[in-house]
């Protein structure tokens, strides 16, 4: 394979520690002043779940691993492999990959600031040399083309099973021209780091979006636009700006796509706008509802996104449901332990209907708590792992690129 970089003095290739998705406990952002917490009369509304028929049909769940894999003039190059899967649970309660089966390899480099740093250089003209050959040897297209066009059509067009792309971090998010890497910044190697970390977990929910969008489509032949499509669960947030990857005009009349979406959240990230002890006290398959119009983003998340320019148009269900309790813990005792967090969307028909919000939120703890046999077999998260979200993720982790390969492929850029 072609090395563009041989024998330039300013590249240096590394070998990396490899950074993958991890479940991971940070401070809780501010509380969402506009969550409401639903009542029963004076008190805080606490359900209970019941029997239901229906199962989550499908679900999603995407992965990724980083490697800083090289340095260029001082500024880290960073590659990732990224995929997303789409599972199918069939009558026989089995689950079968039914979704795109693609994956994408990113290099991820502040192109636009370096070229600008370096320009009386030769540097800075060999970057951007180095993305044409990016776009002639591997097809690598912009990142870019996600937001120009309905991210399901762009990886349907490329036959390539796995997708190169690169990616300027230029710039916060992928709508020029919020610039954020400059020539005072650029050897910020944190700043670096956070944009990149931001930018490939937008790009794993392109990836999310794109499979929930063919199963909405092509498998299900857009049965949600009657409301007869099923359910869906996807390990993590719902948030406006997954209206972006789903076409490039009249973006939002995708919304109604994630009626029966639930977003399965294990690690909160949001201060509830209630004192965490009325949820800790919750016994297993009881929930406490919330409506907001804020997700569960970190700072860093909603400037990559453009979320805080989105808020208000939809509204959002939260349901702090105690998934499972540990074993011989006295009912008094206090513990987040098996607290999972289940999101969804206030759809036109139930919105200002606390009755109706409380019947939907009922109908999905319902589903949920459906998922707590089997347990996991990583038993580290044998709180909060719901099996059939574990399995895709598995499917997911085995189409990721090698910790080998990344860990090398510096040496052949």
């Amino acid at each position: 394979m072609p090395n563009f970089f041989r024998s330039d003095p300013k590249y240096l290739p590394e070998i990396p520690t490899i950074i993958e998705e991890i479940e991971e406990f940070p401070p809780l952002e501010e509380a969402d002043k506009t969550e409401e917490i639903l009542k029963e009369g004076d008190n805080i509304f606490i359900g209970l779940s019941q029997k239901d028929k229906e199962w989550f049909r499908c679900f999603v769940d995407g992965t990724y691993r980083i490697a800083r894999t090289a340095t260029y003039g001082g500024v880290p190059i960073y590659l990732s492999s990224i995929t997303a899967v789409l599972t199918e649970r069939t009558p026989e309660k089995k689950l079968r990959e039914v979704g795109l089966k693609k994956q994408f390899t990113v290099v991820l480099f502040p192109f636009d600031a370096f070229s600008e740093t370096f320009r009386n250089s030769r540097e800075g003209s060999k970057i951007k040399e180095f993305r044409d050959y990016l776009k002639e040897e591997y097809k690598a297209i912009p990142d870019t083309e996600f937001r120009q066009r309905d991210a399901l059509s762009v990886i349907q067009s490329l036959d390539s099973a796995n997708i190169w792309i690169f990616s300027d971090i230029t710039y916060k998010g992928l709508k020029k021209p919020q610039e954020d890497i400059k020539s005072d910044n650029i050897m910020d190697e944190g700043k670096i780091y956070s944009r990149v970390n931001a930018r490939v977990r937008v790009l794993m929910s392109i990836l999310e979006t794109a499979n929930l969008k063919f199963f909405r489509e092509k498998l299900e032949n857009n049965a949600y636009r009657e409301g007869k499509e099923d359910w869906v669960l996807i390990d993590g947030t719902l948030n406006n700006y997954r209206k972006f990857f789903c076409a490039d005009t009249n973006q939002s009349e995708y919304f109604p796509m994630f009626n029966k979406v639930v977003g399965f959240i294990k690690t909160i990230r949001r201060q509830p706008n209630i004192d965490m002890l009325n949820i800790y006290r919750l016994q297993e398959r009881e929930f406490i509802v919330s409506i907001a119009g804020n997700s569960d983003l970190e700072k860093v998340m909603i400037e990559e996104t453009q979320e805080n320019e989105l808020i208000g148009e939809n509204e959002w269900g939260f349901i702090y449901l105690r998934f499972r309790k540990p074993f011989g813990y006295p009912p008094e005792f206090l513990t987040s332990r098996g607290i999972v967090k289940l999101q969804f969307r206030v759809d036109e028909d139930i919105k200002g209907n606390v009755p109706k919000i409380k019947e939907k939120a009922l109908k999905i703890v319902s589903l949920a708590v459906k998922e707590k046999f089997p347990l996991p077999s990583d038993k580290s998260r044998i709180w909060k792992e719901a099996v059939a979200i574990e399995e895709t993720e598995k499917i997911a982790k085995s189409r990721l690129s090698s910790k080998e390969w990344l860990r090398n492929r510096g040496w052949t850029l």
